[in-house]
């Protein structure tokens, strides 16, 4: 049997299964009601409450922090790609051409990549940049 504070339990963690009056009060005290020994007659739970709600607690805690170690690697990897794609097309607008493909990055030591067109005379590229800037502010975004 559990140690009670003050021979006080909750009403939760009386044992429905029992069929006699739970006895929440004065749970140890042998005439706390008719007929009533606490060692055969306990309407508790066996196992108790308090354990009963740590262990549950514990679970339930244990849980959220699972859920939220995955949400926190399903958004570093949503981070990491979203900074591919971000780089890729970083690279081939400024070589004016967003159709060609460029290498993505996540970090650039020494010089970033080199798209195919970088041999390009650098007069059309200039060019293909207005161009491109000048559609960017006319479609309204």
């Amino acid at each position: 049997m559990e140690n009670f504070v003050l021979g006080v339990a909750p009403f939760s963690c009386c044992n429905v299964k029992r069929m006699r009056p739970c006895i929440t009060w004065f749970v140890e005290e042998p005439d706390s009601g008719y007929n009533y020994d606490p060692k055969t007659d306990l309407s508790l739970y066996e196992k108790g409450c308090g354990s009963g709600m740590t262990e549950s607690i514990c679970y339930w805690i244990l849980m959220l922090a699972y859920v939220l170690l995955y949400s926190r690697i399903v958004q570093a990897v949503g981070i990491v790609l979203s900074r591919l794609v971000q780089t890729s097309l970083a690279l081939a607008i400024d070589y004016a051409d967003p159709t060609q493909s460029a290498a993505g990055y996540i970090i650039v030591f020494g010089m970033p990549p080199q798209p195919p067109s970088a041999l390009a005379d650098p007069a059309m590229i200039k060019k293909k940049k207005e161009l491109l800037k000048d559609l960017a502010y006319s479609s309204g975004f």
